[in-house]
């Protein structure tokens, strides 16, 4: 392989050798209607191991007691193994996009979601890094992934995600909700020393009146919180699971609206209880005296006080655990707990979700009413364990989804979908430093998106002046880590081609682009969405992007561009020109390198080369070009871009495509 660097702003040009190298079913819902009911069991042996030979003969199925005859069985096996290979985790650790999944490629579909709401500071460093953990180890190519916290700022939709840069940047914003569960997982035991009593026993019914109904309002934002993410799941593919980081939700009758909500949509919900093995008895955190006296002329036991307060503590925990437990057994989820370890937890909740039969039987009523209907799935073969839903309220679901109408409608669905859409819409995303903000004296970011369409697929009309004419609707939006979105655009383009024109695009696409300004750096996805306002045909793309403080006095690097190549694709051996511009340098001079990557497998790695700046109030441009050998295999390929002043180093990313000549 041979690669000519040569350095904007330097002295000299190099040439570096490298020798050439050679070529190297359907959705487990349940479905209500008169003609089918349909749904997911999970069947285990006593040592814990999926079993995937069963036949529909060795099931039996109730409904309110009656049995039902069998009319649908499939089994569907699940794309999970226990932990990523090796070449699996440098693919992760390299900082780059992840490529996104069409529809049938989606094996799990899962919401990790943090009940911060009702986490305890004890408990919230802890559940971080298992999320972590789970994300970097135990999460497969065909998952599509949502992190969410309960009190809000992530939205199910718009996070759905292969991307572990994104879930991370996700998992950095949840912190510990100061005013939901405390510092500790139980409630602190106040003092019982009977001359305090005395004089706060107003202020402690008032604040323990108060904090009841906090706790409350609490819960209600759990449950809905779990409601929200389950509608979110409700149209999306692939075994369906929410995993619930929590210590505890209590008996509740909304439970019941939960637990509906999540069988209609075909989510299992896996409860983990973050508390461990938990003790309810005096801690450190607990205010206790154990004295003898009197409070208003009555003799008290501070001894049998304290033990009523502890009593009530294990009552309050049994109770948090109760409701967890129904909403795992009544989902077809797996409720765990009672181990200190809430990695091991986390990890056993997501492997849970594997492989699973798919049966269904034709019901023997016409009306459901608006009752339950309890279902019980039997196996005949002794010593397996079955878990699944337990059942269903009346009013049966619509049998189909109606297609969402209108522009804005189409629009917005296809910009929170995370699936490729019917026009093909490669995306590139570029940014840079901006101008400063007048209020707040810090750069903005522009980010620039470009997407090349494939013409063939857009509806062009034929005009009465022989004019081919299209009309395209365009919405691109970038959303913060918290899932909200901090900048958007909403046009309406017309395209207007001549005989020639036409043929020209057709072939070689049609190009859009749009720029956006963001107020700061962070974690942001970039999202676009295109429709096409003949047939309503969409689609769309999206990104995620780390965007640095260009303010910060360091080296800094603007995206890597490759000049004139919208949809970084070539052929092997041609020349491939790339420009990157850094900013805050120590000093004019400069070091860089090049390395190029297939994969998890670094192919090349280039010489450091010299560069001096000729006015160090501009940004530096480090530039040049690499020329791959005819003999490269096509595929997908990372550029890594490394810069070094006296004091630093940055790194830049960016992907490219060999294609065949």
């Amino acid at each position: 392989m041979s690669i000519v660097i040569k350095a904007a702003c330097c002295l000299f040009g190099v040439l570096v050798t490298l020798p050439a190298q050679e070529p190297a079913p359907a959705d487990p819902v349940i479905r209500v209607s008169v003609d089918l009911v349909q749904l997911d069991a999970v069947v285990k042996d006593a040592a814990g191991r999926h079993v995937r030979d069963l036949r529909a003969d060795e099931f039996e199925i109730l409904e309110d007691g009656k049995p039902q005859r069998i009319t649908h069985f499939a089994f569907v096996p699940g794309a999970v193994s226990k932990g990523a290979t090796g070449a699996e985790k440098r693919v992760a650790a390299l900082p780059v996009a992840a490529p996104q999944l069409a529809k049938d490629q989606v094996q799990r579909t899962v919401v990790l979601l943090a009940d911060d709401l009702g986490i305890s500071a004890e408990s919230m460093p802890r559940v971080k890094k298992a999320l972590a953990d789970v994300v970097d180890e135990h999460l497969q190519p065909g998952d599509l992934v949502s992190l969410m916290a309960s009190s809000g700022g992530t939205g199910a939709m718009q996070q759905f995600t292969s991307d572990t840069r994104q879930l991370h940047a996700s998992i950095d914003r949840i912190h510990w909700f100061r005013a939901g569960r405390g510092v500790g997982p139980f409630k602190q035991l106040l003092d019982a020393d009977p001359a305090i009593a005395a004089r706060s026993t107003q202020y402690h019914a008032a604040t323990e009146g108060l904090a009841d109904l906090v706790e409350q309002h609490f819960r209600y934002g759990t449950l809905a919180a779990i409601h929200y993410a389950i509608q979110g799941m409700r149209q999306m593919p692939g075994r369906k699971a929410l995993v619930l980081l929590t210590e505890g939700v209590g008996l509740d009758m909304l439970l019941d609206g939960v637990i509906d909500e999540a069988n209609r949509s075909g989510v299992a919900i896996y409860p983990v209880d973050v508390r461990g093995v938990a003790f309810t008895g005096i801690t450190a955190a607990d205010r206790v005296f154990a004295r003898a006296g009197a409070v208003g002329g009555r003799q008290i036991n501070p001894t049998q006080s304290i033990d009523g307060d502890l009593q009530g503590r294990t009552n309050v925990f049994e109770n948090s655990r109760r409701g967890l437990l129904r909403l795992a057994s009544e989902t077809g989820g797996v409720f765990l707990e009672k181990d200190n370890d809430i990695g091991a937890l986390l990890a056993n909740a997501v492997e849970e979700i594997g492989d699973y039969y798919l049966i269904g039987y034709q019901p023997q009523r016409q009306d459901y009413g608006t009752k339950f209907h309890r279902i019980q799935i039997r196996l005949k073969k002794r010593g397996l364990h079955l878990t699944s839903r337990s059942g269903f309220l009346g009013e049966p679901s619509a049998t189909g989804q109606a297609l969402p109408q209108g522009r804005e409608m189409q629009l917005a669905t296809a910009l929170m979908s995370p699936f490729r859409g019917e026009i093909p819409t490669p995306l590139t995303i570029h940014y840079g430093p901006g101008g400063k903000d007048p209020k707040t004296g810090k750069r903005e970011v522009v980010l620039r998106g470009q997407v090349l369409l494939d013409a063939k697929a857009l509806e062009f009309v034929r005009q009465p002046t022989g004019r081919h004419r299209a009309v395209l609707d365009a919405v691109v939006a970038a959303y913060g880590a918290d899932g909200k979105p901090v900048a958007s655009q909403d046009r309406t383009f017309t395209v207007e081609l001549d005989d020639a024109e036409l043929q020209t695009t057709l072939a070689q696409g049609l190009f859009y682009g749009s720029v956006l300004t963001l107020p700061r750096a962070g974690a942001y996805q970039f999202r676009i969405a295109l429709r096409d306002a003949g047939t309503g045909k969409t689609g769309s793309a999206n990104t995620f992007l780390q965007v640095p403080d260009f303010d910060r006095p360091s080296l800094t690097l603007a995206s890597v561009v490759f000049p004139g190549n919208v949809t970084h694709q070539y052929t092997a051996g041609a020349p491939i020109a790339f420009q990157c511009d850094a900013f805050g340098a120590a000093g004019a001079a400069l070091q860089f390198e090049v390395r190029l990557y297939r994969g998890a497998e670094r192919i090349y790695s280039g010489p450091a080369l010299a560069m001096q700046a000729q006015d160090t109030a501009k940004p530096m441009a480090v530039s040049g070009d690499l020329r791959l050998p005819a003999t490269l295999p096509t595929g997908d390929y990372a550029m890594e871009l490394v810069v070094r002043d006296d004091r630093a180093a940055a790194t830049q990313w960016a992907e490219f495509r060999l294609a065949a000549k």
